[in-house]
């Protein structure tokens, strides 16, 4: 059975504060001792929750921001990392590259079953969470210039599935004036013998001073799993290989007007969920076949930002391809009674414009006006297969 899948919507929104910006809890993770020391560190924090550079402090929101620093020694490098530090968040992961993220505990269901999650994710101005159990892929945050976590309702500037919140993932942009390089490398162990390694690595390149500049991001994964499959036999099944990078190209010919080009690809393939039964014990699961949830993930994006003096005028396009496996052995339904398993196989093109014109600080009142079209096409061949002794 072949299933497509098309969506297309367009907003026009409109929001307006007033300047006086309410008290809120600007409970950024590395600032909780309220020492003038970490009050001079948290008012350095700045954000765009909406969608404009501003002091956390002064975000009438309740954000939680996440610099690279504060994820890098937290050993945060994913979903899982965020949902476990970030007060409010619950992170539903029956298995890698299977997300749902629940917000002050207002969700869907717990599966997800295509519905609208409530919680939006963002990688930069890349929508990944317009259904519930499409979110496949799990990015690795490094060489992000931070990671926002809004709470609360954020429709107005993040679309209709932030109905809890919003999830932004924020790359560092290439700098044209300073040749940068850096690397992370972790080893760990998880149930004692697990081993897991994560190499990353950056190289920022300026290409014409002051104007022009290349920042190349790469990472690798390969990590043991912990999970025993008494179905396949296959002793830590959960194994997972990731690969992936990007490559961002900024221009800034004018003090007042830049264009960035950014390609990011992500590979990410567990051998076998990680979704155990515990009446079988620690650990443990039972499939004829291993559960694959894979994805193969490329996005273009072009962002252009002209500033003039009362307010800044962004225009993006996004076009991103996920290419995925969600292969399941549906037998635990019938206490293994009956075979019957799902085969499917899909892919995702997706298509943003986002322009948006937000006023300059000062004044009675800060506004932002802006349209967003979203486009998605989903073609998704569904098999359900039993066995050929039981049929």
């Amino acid at each position: 059975m072949t299933m497509k899948f098309m969506a297309s919507v367009s907003v026009i929104s409109l929001i307006a504060l007033g300047a006086p910006a309410f008290a809120q809890d600007a409970d950024a993770p590395d600032t909780s001792e309220a020492t003038p020391e970490n009050e001079a560190r948290q008012e350095r924090v700045l954000v765009t929750a909406t969608r404009r550079e501003e002091s956390l402090q002064d975000v009438p929101l309740a954000v939680t921001a996440w610099q690279q620093d504060a994820l890098s020694e937290k050993g945060i490098v994913s979903y899982d990392g965020l949902a476990r530090e970030t007060p409010g968040i619950v992170l539903n992961q029956p298995t890698a590259n299977f997300n749902t993220i629940t917000t002050r505990g207002i969700a869907t269901n717990g599966y997800g079953a295509n519905l609208q999650a409530a919680t939006a994710i963002y990688i930069n101005e890349l929508p990944i969470s317009s259904n519930g159990n499409s979110t496949i892929l799990d990015p690795t945050l490094y060489d992000v210039e931070r990671v926002e976590v809004l709470r609360g309702p954020q429709g107005t500037l993040f679309g209709a599935n932030s109905l809890s919140g919003a999830v932004r993932i924020l790359t560092k942009a290439p700098n044209p004036n300073e040749f940068e390089a850096s690397a992370l490398v972790d080893y760990g162990l998880v149930d004692g013998d697990a081993f897991r390694q994560r190499y990353n690595g950056m190289v920022n390149i300026p290409l014409l001073e002051d104007q022009l500049a290349l920042r190349l991001v790469g990472f690798y994964r390969d990590e043991d799993g912990w999970v025993d499959n008494l179905g396949t036999g296959i002793e830590g099944s959960n194994s997972l290989e990731a690969v992936g990078g990007r490559a961002h190209l900024l221009w800034e010919p004018t003090s007042n007007f830049d264009l960035g080009l950014l390609i990011i690809h992500e590979d990410n393939d567990p051998a076998d969920s990680g979704l155990t039964n515990p009446d079988r014990g620690e650990f443990l699961r039972f499939t004829e076949r291993p559960d694959l949830f894979q994805s193969d993930f490329t996005s273009y994006n072009l962002t252009a930002n002209y500033e003039m003096d009362w307010a800044t005028l962004t225009s993006s396009s996004t076009y991103s391809n996920v290419d995925g496996l969600f292969i399941v052995d549906l037998a635990g339904t019938f206490n293994q009674a009956i075979p019957f398993a799902l085969d499917a196989v899909g892919s995702d093109e997706n298509f943003v414009q986002e322009v948006r014109l937000v006023s300059a600080d000062g004044g009675d009142w800060d506004w932002v006006v802006g349209g967003f079209h979203f486009n998605k096409r989903r073609d998704i061949d569904y098999d359900y297969r039993s066995s050929i002794e039981f049929l």
